[in-house]
């Protein structure tokens, strides 16, 4: 693995963009006519907003996940499990984190939110999209603090835990998905092995 992050891998291509964008300028400056110039540069600002915007969405893209949603320790791992409220035997897609409600709930990546809003059994819950088929799930939540299409960089606080939808008190429950699918967030969150774990109920 390079040891240049991703985000800077892409902040240096995006700046090699811009340059080239602002040294197409002078062959567009020598039109002959004003009209010709006025719609030279009016060409020249649309390139260049397009490289500003995909800077800035670049920026907000991530190949890995590089921190984990919350400092706390793992109450209940992702596998099948009985389910503390039906007790039948069923897929938990994700960790739960056992913090206390008002926790600060931070994005695990850069990212762009796609979801901010109550949905069935997860509660208040909120989906960023990395990019690359990575995204990720915070649910349970007490408070929701982006909205829907915001671009978050990684570390940003999206919402504080709660035990909003179907659950058995506050924690976080957390999943990552690749390409649509829920897999283990312990093989995509750094140094996965240092998560504590505590045994306890979670969702």
């Amino acid at each position: 693995m390079s040891s240049t992050p991703p985000t800077s891998r892409r902040a240096a291509a995006a700046a090699l963009a811009v340059a080239a964008a602002l040294a197409a300028a002078p062959s567009d400056a020598r039109a002959q006519s004003a009209a010709d110039r006025v719609r030279a540069a009016d060409g020249w600002f649309a390139r260049v907003a397009a490289v500003v915007a995909a800077v800035r969405d670049g920026l907000y893209r991530a190949d890995e996940l590089v921190m984990a949603p919350v400092d706390a320790p793992v109450a209940s791992e992702f596998g099948f499990r009985r389910d503390p409220i039906t007790r039948r035997r069923r897929l938990h897609k994700g960790l739960d984190f056992d913090a206390d409600r008002g926790t600060p709930v931070r994005a695990a990546a850069p990212g762009r939110v796609v979801r901010a809003r109550r949905k069935g059994a997860y509660g208040r819950v909120v989906v960023i999209d990395h990019g690359g088929g990575l995204t990720t799930v915070y649910a349970h939540l007490q408070r929701i603090r982006v909205r829907r299409g915001d671009l978050v960089p990684a570390g940003h606080i999206v919402g504080t835990v709660g035990s909003s939808g179907r659950t058995t008190g506050p924690h976080l429950h957390f999943e990552v998905h690749r390409d649509g699918k829920a897999i283990d967030p312990r093989r995509e969150l750094p140094d996965s092995t240092g998560l504590r774990r505590q045994r306890g109920a979670g969702s």
